[in-house]
C-alpha cells in the first residue's frame, strides 16, 4: 500500500502542472452546469423525456402493425398466401406480370428483337397477311349484304304465316 501511495505522489508530482488546471475545468464546467440545470430547465427536460416516451411507445405500436406487410414485403415472390391486402395485390401482380411474360416469350427472337415468323407478328409486320383479312371482312360484309333481302323475305314469311298459319295448307292444295 506504502508503495502503491508513493506511485501516486510521483504521479502527482509529475503532472502537477496540467492537474490543477484541470481540476479548475471541472470545477467550471460543474458551476456553469447547475446554472444550466435550473429548476425550470430540469422541469421541461423531464416533460421532453416523457413525451419521447410517448413517441416511442407510439412507434413502436406503428411498427407491430406494420410487422405483417413488411414480412409480406421480405418473403420470396413466390410464396403463395400473402396476410395483407398489399402484399396479395403484390402477389397477383407477379402472376399477371410471369403470364404476360410466358405470352410474349413467343414474339421474342431470343434476342431481344421481335421473332417476325410468329402468325401475330406477321399480321403486324405483313402487309400481305393485314390484306388477306381486309379482303376477308369485305367478302363478309358483300355475303351479309347479298343475304339481306333473303333474310327481309323470310320476315315477310313468317309475319304471313303467324297471320294466318293455315295459307300452307291452302298453297300446298292449289299445286
Amino acid at each position: 500500500m506504502k508503495q502503491a501511495a508513493k506511485g501516486i505522489d510521483k504521479v502527482i508530482a509529475e503532472n502537477e502542472s496540467t492537474l490543477v488546471p484541470m481540476i479548475a475545468n471541472m470545477r467550471q464546467f460543474s458551476d456553469k452546469l447547475a446554472v444550466t440545470l435550473d429548476d425550470p430547465t430540469v422541469v421541461r427536460f423531464k416533460a421532453t423525456m416523457e413525451k419521447l416516451a410517448t413517441v416511442s411507445a407510439r412507434l413502436d405500436t406503428g411498427l407491430a402493425d406494420l410487422q405483417p406487410l413488411l414480412t409480406d414485403l421480405g418473403n420470396p415472390a413466390s410464396k403463395s398466401n400473402p396476410s395483407t391486402s398489399f402484399g396479395q395485390s403484390l402477389h397477383w401482380l407477379n402472376r399477371i406480370t410471369a403470364n404476360v411474360s410466358l405470352l410474349t416469350n413467343g414474339l421474342n427472337d431470343g434476342k431481344g428483337r421481335l421473332n417476325p415468323n410468329g402468325s401475330l407478328q406477321k399480321l403486324i409486320n405483313s402487309t400481305e397477311l393485314h390484306d388477306n383479312v381486309n379482303m376477308a371482312v369485305v367478302t363478309a360484309n358483300e355475303v351479309i349484304a347479298l343475304v339481306r333481302p333473303a333474310v327481309k323475305s323470310i320476315g315477310v314469311f313468317a309475319e304471313k304465316l303467324v297471320r294466318d298459319p293455315g295459307v300452307i295448307g291452302r298453297a300446298i292444295l292449289q299445286r
